[in-house]
């Protein structure tokens, strides 16, 4: 008895106050010499385990084991299996019994064992194998257990996995109410952890994360965030769950995540009016600087002006319309290079000079007032890449059209027929605008029938990056046929509507006698 003592260590006191006579396996004394060589190693390990001896499977172990059983501890020594684990019998009686009837072990890796260790019953995950002790004849006398718990690896995974879940469920572009909404509705499904939560206002002067030692109210965790709401998360953890360290992280690390979640929307809900505040001055500004739509004389005019860049609003496509000095008017579709500020302001200028150059020179030819466009931009050295189509449109008898138009590397017109047919006024079209000051500029001309319908347009409308010229080109041709009968107005709100998703922002200008 006093070398069973000595080797119990830690626990020796424990194995003196046991009347071991009184117990299955009877004292020390009288031990078979399995049974002392077993216990013998079994005490001398550092690692958990625990002798399940005889038929009724007595519990003799080490030190190393109370951990795992907690306040069953000492009155597990010397108990039965049955009478110790009543909470988990079902599953572990088979197992003991299995490996006594045929002599095999038995491995489980991370199996839940719920335990009454701190007076309730506890979520428990054990990695453990039961394996038979055999005596001298190969008989099976008793089942060791070594064991170490995984608990704490097992709940901390199942954990992230709810953090992660939380994270990316709750939706970046919802609004505050939503996302809260949102998150209890996805953390009242993980009952493994939480019994009862809600997201309530926390209204409290002062709100530690680390909470006090539980004493079986609501726990209420604070949401940080910089969003203009203060939350907190209230709740009550799931029986079986403790609450500890671990556990208060966990809460601490799910508030957060709501917090991220509510300052993320926050940021974009600022971000959105600060983008249409910018919006409307901007898009205030650019039209601005386009004329009011409407028409001259006989003819009807609708135009169209939608930006690219969502932000900023501003671009540099434009078109201008004007009456001429022999009565006549003048037609202006183009397309400056950017969609910033800086595009805008050298559109303006362009805008400008063309209109002042085709009401001041002597010839309104529009190859001519595109040549005195170049020589003018040429002098004041502005750095400008443009395209553009100036037309002269002169009203004739009957009220046909006589159109005049040249061509700076721009989109060409479309006419749309009074019969309904769509046709591109095609031409080789000259270079752009401040490429070559000194290039001959030519113009075209053609007569368009009562009723018929010009066409202007910037690149927007016709090309993407998911789409050719070409293709735009034949696709506005299918759009635009059959349609001599539709107002312009409304005309224009087609045409923008199925235009390609595009970075670039469009213009469009229509013109009927």
């Amino acid at each position: 008895m006093r070398i069973l003592l000595d080797q119990a260590g830690p626990i020796s006191e424990a194995y003196s106050r046991v009347r071991w006579e009184d117990t299955p396996v009877g004292h020390p004394d009288g031990w078979t010499a399995t049974l002392r060589t077993t216990v013998d190693m079994m005490l001398r390990s550092e690692f958990p385990m625990t002798l399940l001896w005889g038929p009724s499977y007595v519990l003799i172990y080490n030190h190393a084991y109370v951990q795992l059983i907690g306040d069953k501890h000492p009155y597990a020594l010397g108990r039965t299996a049955e009478e110790i684990f009543p909470e988990v019998w079902d599953l572990v009686g088979p197992l003991m019994e299995g490996v006594r009837a045929s002599g095999r072990p038995v491995y489980m890796q991370d199996e839940y064992v719920p335990l009454h260790r701190r007076g309730f019953l506890e979520d428990c995950w054990f990695t453990f194998c039961y394996s038979p002790v055999r005596n001298t004849a190969g008989e099976v006398e008793g089942v060791l257990d070594v064991a170490t718990e995984t608990t704490r690896e097992v709940v901390f995974r199942r954990r992230m996995d709810i953090l992660a879940r939380l994270s990316l469920g709750i939706p970046e572009d919802a609004a505050l109410d939503v996302i809260g909404e949102t998150a209890v509705v996805m953390l009242r499904k993980e009952t493994s952890d939480v019994a009862e939560v809600d997201l309530v206002p926390d209204d409290r002067d002062e709100l530690p994360l680390h909470f006090a030692t539980w004493d079986g109210t609501p726990i209420h965790v604070p949401v940080p965030t910089t969003a203009p709401v203060e939350l907190a998360l209230r709740l009550m953890p799931t029986p079986t769950v403790v609450v500890d360290e671990d556990f208060r992280s966990f809460l601490g690390l799910a508030a957060a995540t709501i917090g991220q979640a509510l300052d993320r929307a926050h940021a974009v809900a600022v971000q959105r009016r600060m983008n249409e505040v910018q919006r409307q001055m901007s898009e205030a500004f650019q039209r601005s600087l386009l004329p009011r739509q409407g028409g001259i004389g006989e003819t009807e005019i609708a135009v169209r002006y939608r930006p690219a860049v969502e932000v900023a609003q501003l671009g540099g496509d434009w078109y201008d319309f004007f009456p001429l000095r022999d009565g006549g008017l003048g037609v202006v579709i183009g397309d400056v290079a950017g969609h910033d500020q800086r595009a805008a302001a050298a559109m303006a200028q362009v805008r400008n000079l063309v209109r002042g150059i085709a009401l001041s020179i002597g010839d309104d030819a529009p190859s001519a007032v595109l040549e005195s466009l170049e020589r003018v931009l040429e002098i004041s050295a502005t750095d400008v890449v443009a395209t553009a189509v100036v037309a002269r449109v002169l009203p004739l008898e009957e009220g046909r059209m006589d159109v005049t138009w040249s061509n700076a590397g721009h989109p060409p017109p479309v006419v749309i027929d009074p019969d309904g047919t769509a046709r591109l006024l095609t031409s080789e079209p000259d270079l752009l605008l401040g490429v070559d000051a000194h290039t001959s500029r030519h113009q075209h001309r053609t007569v368009l029938e009562p009723g018929a319908t010009l066409v202007l347009y910037t690149d927007g409308l016709v090309e993407s990056r998911a789409q050719t010229l070409d293709d735009g080109l034949d696709r506005l041709l299918d759009c635009l046929t059959g349609v001599q009968d539709h107002e312009l107005e409304q005309l224009c709100d087609d045409m923008l509507a199925t235009a390609p998703d595009s970075d670039d922002d469009v213009a469009l200008l229509l013109l009927r006698s």
